[in-house]
């Protein structure tokens, strides 16, 4: 299972992208220790988790439900490659809500969808390759999720398919289900933890978690 990581500590509302030091809010917190009530019990063969601080924190506290005796860091889980990060926040919603970081890149090297589709991808097949039918969870990002999604269910790689009901809320899972019959995986989307965590007062300002740089 794909997990989105909890609420970040953003008190300047930029784009945080791979940038060091950006941990959980209290609020990301409280979300990640809802969802591990929520996981306790299930028996989980391997953790993995982008190596970005917010994903680290997040599974750590996972963890402490599933009890696995590593957690591995997967460069394949990271956050999108993008020029864009440090911008401020309002870029998102600008061109009239169309912007992305896809169809104009801020700077040669950044990331495709097809990019980070090749490496989800190569993440999943691995992971599939090394614990087969056994369950698995790695921490990792709203659109790299979504773009692993596209492609396993055969959609075209274009920011039209990154977006929808089901793209990733904060602390929620994308779940791929393999079977002896196909390589190909069934997705099933949950959101465990309540929209009462996800209120407000995510946006509020407290304590810095765990400044550790990457």
């Amino acid at each position: 299972m794909l997990i989105r990581h909890a609420d970040v500590y953003n008190p300047h509302a930029i784009v945080y992208g791979r940038l060091p030091r950006f941990g959980l809010s209290e609020v990301g917190r409280r979300q990640a220790a809802e969802l591990a009530r929520y996981l306790a019990g299930q028996q989980v063969a391997a953790m993995y988790t982008s190596p970005q601080l917010r994903a680290r924190q997040t599974a750590a506290i996972l963890n402490q439900a599933v009890e696995c005796p590593t957690i591995h860091v997967s460069r394949m889980l990271s956050e999108v490659l993008t020029g864009y990060e440090g911008s401020p926040e309002s870029i998102l919603s600008s061109k009239k809500g169309k912007f992305n970081f896809y169809d104009e890149l801020a700077r040669p090297g950044d990331e495709t969808i097809g990019m980070i589709a090749s490496r989800m991808t190569r993440f999943l097949s691995l992971a599939h390759r090394r614990h087969q039918g056994e369950t698995v969870i790695a921490v990792s990002h709203a659109d790299p999720i979504m773009i692993l999604r596209a492609g396993v269910l055969g959609l075209p790689l274009v920011i039209e398919s990154l977006r929808g009901p089901n793209y990733p809320a904060k602390c929620s899972i994308t779940k791929f289900s393999f079977t002896d019959a196909s390589d190909v995986p069934s997705v099933e989307y949950l959101t465990p933890v309540k929209d009462e965590t996800l209120s407000a007062e995510a946006k509020e300002p407290g304590p810095i978690a765990a400044a550790a740089a990457l």
